[in-house]
């Protein structure tokens, strides 16, 4: 059974939500330091970082499944390690305000 690869919106959707997530846990991390100390903090942090890994997997795939170095008006890099808050997800940034 042959795979068909993602598209690129799904791509950028994918993105989207992984850099979301990524921030969402970094913020966490912040907030609980104060309650529960730096060892619990961590963790949070760490499975931010874990991250990263999935996303550079997702990144290589996408270069090799595209054409040139652009999906939907974002350099591929930007897909998956972009800005926060840049693009949208059915009507909401990744910031969480709507466009």
């Amino acid at each position: 059974m042959s795979r068909t690869p993602l598209t690129s919106h799904q791509h950028v959707e994918i993105g989207i939500v992984l850099k979301r997530v990524r921030q969402d846990l970094l913020d966490i991390s912040v907030i609980v330091q104060s309650a529960y100390g730096k060892g619990f903090s961590r963790r949070f942090f760490q499975t931010a970082e874990m991250l990263t890994d999935l996303r550079g997997a997702l990144e290589t795939k996408l270069g090799k499944e595209i054409v040139g170095n652009d999906v939907e008006g974002q350099h591929i890099f930007d897909v998956y390690f972009g800005p926060v808050g840049s693009k949208s997800l059915n009507g909401v940034r990744e910031d969480g305000t709507e466009t």
